[in-house]
């Protein structure tokens, strides 16, 4: 099992928490930054030279700097918000596909946002919807070697990323539009990925599961 996150810190108390609860289990981890080609590539090398295939590859990573309307916002935030949130998913499959034999689950994270895209994060919203693309794009072309890809698209989650929402003033107004009346937490949406990972899931590909306590965000 491996592990990443753009902070060694993080990497650490991931590897030692999953090393605890599953202590048959070789957990590694590695600091990446799926933003710079290099990074990724060496985390991918380290990846495949320890695995001969893998049973699942979960890409979840997301960035949205600087809340605005699109228009507004400068070339470099676009290209920082798209690299990062669409090309390092299409990158990662791309390294590995070697690795992803018949079986095989790949789970993109996107976003309830790129669903509905919409300001303050309007841009981020549209590079979700650009990864529900790319993961229905790669479902159909992976199908026919046994390789699943889906989507899971959380709603607000009380996450480090979406800090200014969950604290700020935004959330009893979040709170009044979920039917459940709740913000989501990481173990809501871990669920739902582990369940796309495992054979429960086995004739499921090409599909965007909404987690989100019953956002209104399609019929």
């Amino acid at each position: 099992m491996w592990v990443c996150s753009r902070k060694q810190s993080n990497v650490d108390e991931a590897v030692a928490a999953l090393s605890r609860e599953f202590p048959l289990a070789s957990v590694r981890g590695a600091a990446c930054n799926v933003g710079d080609a290099e990074s990724l590539a060496a985390l991918a090398r380290a990846v495949a030279a320890s695995a001969p295939a893998l049973d699942a590859l979960v890409s979840n990573v997301g960035v949205d700097p600087v809340a605005g309307k699109a228009l507004d916002l400068p070339e470099s935030v676009f290209d920082k918000v798209f690299a990062t949130n669409v090309k390092a998913a299409w990158m990662l499959v791309k390294l590995l596909r070697e690795r992803l034999v018949r079986g095989s689950s790949v789970v993109f994270v996107a976003s309830t946002g790129g669903l509905q895209p919409a300001a303050p994060s309007g841009l981020y919203g549209a590079s979700k919807a650009a990864l529900i693309g790319l993961g229905r794009a790669l479902s159909t072309e992976l199908g026919p070697d046994g390789v699943r890809v889906n989507v899971v698209a959380p709603g607000l989650v009380r996450s480090r990323m979406s800090e200014a929402f969950w604290r700020g003033p935004y959330a009893a107004k979040a709170e009044a539009a979920i039917s459940l009346r709740r913000l989501g937490e990481p173990a809501d949406v871990a669920s739902v990925i582990a369940f796309l990972c495992s054979d429960a899931a086995r004739w499921m590909t090409g599909e965007t599961l909404v987690v989100s306590g019953g956002i209104d965000t399609r019929l």
